[in-house]
């Protein structure tokens, strides 16, 4: 999936909902630059997938043409990863990627299958009278030989009764697709004379025995076994693709709702005749657990209107259940009759009076929706208060806030009002923004909920500060200085946080949870770029797992307009003092007296790089190889006793600059594909050891064989090479790949007048290869370059040119910060 790709999804429901969008609402929704935007903006103009107009401002819009995937129920919600999957599957070059789609009986395989083939029409990259072939491989089950002959055909003679040939699907469906349902019922032997077909798009006919056929075919597969326990593991590396489809009791409440809404509608105008649905059996339709899923509520629903449709009388309507009922109309997402409310009465108020004017259409809403509840227009709001009132709940108990269930009703339906009314109107409201900017902690409790609510994609400031202001009148928060927790450990310091703040009973603390390879540096950044957006003239409370409180201070501090105060190695107790601290106001000046030693934590000791004996490896071209290198030694070296430990290339640098020999006093070797200078351990550089001047002997004592040093030696060298290299490419064609990267090679080389050595050339080849792979899935690195080094600057400027080709022959945009990664790799020869 390009960039491109993923900033068209992005606007995408904007786009659904406003009909056009300008480039500073699409800056707005995505957070991009204004240029990188609107470049994107003409591109998706020029692919015909937008058209603009002329005027000031220029809108973008929709083409009228229909997007096959917008017929899927779930494509922004619980089918959003399904989807982006499969359309990656058709736009691959040059034939598309075989997938499989698995899950069980009626979750809609066959119906996804039939979209990505019109989704390949859609994008042109099959022809309109493309084919679409089905096979249903349990028909043949009991027989592999008529299945090998349905496929792949035969030649006359081939068996007793083949008087003539015939052709197969395989041939059939050349151009267009073959799906295979049921595949697992394919025997190993017909697995296996797949595997050409799925390699280099050739087979041979049932009694042909020397030429190939040729046949550019696109292949669909879906079961509703496991793939892992029915399938060639064989027959399973050529599929690159496997997407599961979940069952319609795991899908979003409102589009189960929709898809049971839409069952009817498609009755309703089969018969001709309005149906009227019972309130209560409607519901239950939506709520229950069906076995046979979609296929088997389909079903039910079609006999419920033949029973009723068979003892109607004509010109009336169907009754199905009992009264109350309801009518049969496409789903209500948004209600919105009932969220029409006109935000200019607003403007001119104080902020301290706007309270009250939300508060009473949402108290208005509520009862519409909770008393009196009619059905008939009530039944979209009821949807999503019931999908969200719990993760909204656990959400403000994670933050010490216990909330009557009318107050949590109340949240949810303001946010849908400011949702659905705020942004086409233009508001001044007095001191909103000041409110906003000087109640820190509302504000992030509303940037929180409106993300928790799915409401991320586009939420302006103007949303945020409404919504923080109508928390503020429900919720009453004690504490007023900022508090904060930063740890380093998947979730240690959210637990934290949550802990003390249901204590307390009060939002006292925000939590970062670090990773254990973050340095101080990196809990730096991260706090100031938290404070930095927050207003911070009462002061910030500080409590870190480590790191030394004289940096963290002089770096933090500027970033604070009032008092800064930093503990380092928190605790429970410590946090919890602090905690109550905060909660009764207390200033920062009272909590500066507090006495760590009460709490034990004056003699902690960080550890290093990790508490064990470890191994550190690092490579400069990023963490996939890192990892590959991880791999190979945890081969042959116990786990148990030692820590391998994959470190970001400029991490370890900064450490090994600072020259700390805590931080790696347990710390057997470094292993890099670069050179570090100052380092106090002992460094082996895999360039060396593919060279032979260097070797893995320090390592010796940790091996767990005595052969396994000169193995482990092997595989470090064979990844190093184009044929190791090759093998872990899991879907692109590795000699294209050598090709058009050895052209960007021979481009840097001859615009820099260098000579890039074998083994720079082969980790670059590793590198590039790994960084087309990952574009193509959507896991390219794509994060803002905003270094002002000059050398950079003119560096991605001709390197948008060197891969001009690449993005032509896989589709792709690469990254400016993919760009930076091989700037980084190349430095020293530039």
């Amino acid at each position: 999936m390009t960039t491109l790709d993923r900033f068209f999804l992005e606007i995408s429901p904007f786009l659904e909902e406003h009909q056009y969008i300008t480039t500073v609402e699409a800056v707005n929704i995505t957070g991009m630059n204004r240029s990188v935007v609107n470049l994107y903006l003409n591109q998706l103009v020029a692919k015909e997938t937008l058209e603009k107009t002329n005027t000031r401002p220029v809108r973008f819009s929709l083409l009228a043409k229909e997007n096959p995937f917008n017929k899927v129920i779930g494509v922004t919600g619980s089918l959003k990863q399904q989807v982006i999957q499969s359309r990656a599957s058709v736009t691959y070059p040059p034939n598309g990627l075989p997938l499989l789609i698995y899950g069980n009986s009626g979750v809609g395989k066959s119906f996804l299958a039939k979209i990505i083939y019109e989704y390949a029409i859609y994008e042109k990259v099959i022809s309109q009278e493309a084919p679409f072939v089905v096979l249903n491989c349990s028909d043949y089950a009991n027989n592999k030989e008529l299945l090998s002959s349905v496929l792949f055909g035969y030649e006359q003679g081939a068996f007793s009764g083949a008087t003539e040939a015939k052709i197969g699907l395989v041939e059939e469906a050349n151009g267009g697709y073959l799906f295979l349902d049921e595949v697992h019922n394919l025997s190993p032997e017909n697995q296996e004379k797949l595997f050409l077909l799925l390699d280099e798009s050739k087979y041979r006919p049932v009694g042909a025995n020397a030429k190939w056929r040729h046949s550019d075919v696109r292949l669909i597969m879906a079961t509703t076994e496991n793939p892992d326990s029915t399938l060639l593991t064989t027959f399973k590396r050529r599929i690159p693709m496997f997407i599961k489809l979940p069952d319609f009791s795991e899908r979003l409440y409102n589009e189960r709702e929709e898809i049971v809404m839409n069952a009817f509608i498609n009755e309703q105008a089969l018969m001709g005749t309005e149906i009227l649905l019972g309130e209560d059996f409607y519901h239950r339709l939506i709520n229950q657990t069906y076995d046979g899923n979609i296929g088997e509520i389909l079903n039910d629903i079609k006999v419920a209107c033949a029973t009723q449709f068979s003892q109607s009388v004509v010109g009336e309507a169907i009754e199905i259940g009992e009264a109350p009922f309801i009518p049969v109309k496409k789903a209500i997402s948004d209600a919105t009759e009932l969220l029409t409310y006109d935000f200019q009465v607003l403007n001119g108020v104080p902020y301290e009076q706007v309270f009250s004017h939300l508060d009473e259409r949402v108290e208005a809403l509520f009862l519409e929706l909770f008393i009196n509840h009619d059905p008939k227009n009530s039944h979209g709001l009821l949807s999503f208060y019931l999908e969200n009132q719990k993760k909204l709940k656990d959400y403000l108990t994670s933050k010490g806030l216990e909330l009557h269930q009318k107050k949590i009703q109340k949240i949810i339906l303001a946010l849908l009002l400011i949702r659905k009314n705020s942004e086409t109107a233009t508001i001044e409201i007095k001191s909103l923004a000041a409110f906003y900017y000087n109640s820190p902690k509302y504000s992030l409790l509303a940037k929180d909920i409106f993300r928790l609510m799915n409401q991320q994609e586009n939420y302006s400031e103007k949303e945020l500060e409404l919504l923080a202001l109508y928390l503020s009148g429900l919720i009453k928060l004690k504490s007023e200085i900022p508090g904060l927790i930063a740890m380093h450990g998947k979730g240690n310091a959210s637990s934290l946080a949550q802990v003390v703040n249901q204590l307390v009973g009060d939002f006292v603390f925000e939590s970062f949870d670090l990773s254990l390879d973050s340095s101080v540096e990196d809990v730096i950044e991260e706090i100031n770029h938290y404070v930095g957006h927050i207003n911070t003239t009462k002061g910030v409370a500080l409590l870190v797992d480590m790191g030394s409180l004289e940096q963290m201070y002089l770096n933090i501090q500027k970033q604070v307009s009032g008092d800064l105060l930093v503990f380092n190695n928190v605790s429970t107790l410590l946090a919890l003092d602090v905690g109550i601290k905060l909660s009764k106001q207390e200033n920062i000046q009272t909590l500066e007296t507090i006495k760590t030693e009460n709490f034990s934590v004056s003699k902690k000791y960080y550890a290093g790089v990790s508490k064990s004996i470890n191994i550190v490896v690092s490579c400069v071209s990023g963490e996939g190889i890192a990892k590959k290198i991880k791999a190979i030694l945890e081969k042959y070296i116990d786990k148990n006793t030692v820590d391998i430990i994959c470190l970001d290339y400029n991490v370890l640098q900064q450490m090994i600059l600072r020259n700390d020999h805590s931080m790696f006093k347990d710390t057997v070797a470094i292993i890099s594909t670069s050179y570090f200078d100052h380092a106090t351990v002992p460094i082996i550089n895999v360039e060396q050891i593919i060279n032979g001047s260097s070797n893995l002997d320090l390592l010796t004592p940790h091996f767990d064989l005595p052969e396994s040093k000169q193995k482990c030696t092997n595989d470090i060298i064979k990844l190093f090479t184009i044929e190791g290299a090759s093998a872990r490419l899991n879907f692109i064609d590795p000699n294209l790949a050598i090709n058009e990267v050895e052209k960007v090679i021979d481009k840097y080389e001859a615009h820099y007048h260098m000579s890039v050595d074998h083994f720079l050339r082969i980790n670059l080849f590793l590198h590039l290869s790994a960084m087309i792979e990952r574009i193509l899935t959507g896991d390219g690195i794509d994060e803002e370059v905003l270094e002002e080094d000059r050398d950079l600057l003119e560096f991605i400027n001709v390197s948008k040119l060197f891969f001009e080709d690449i993005e032509r022959v896989y589709h792709i945009e690469v990254p400016l910060s993919e760009i930076k990664l091989i700037y980084m790799i190349l430095k020293v020869l530039l």
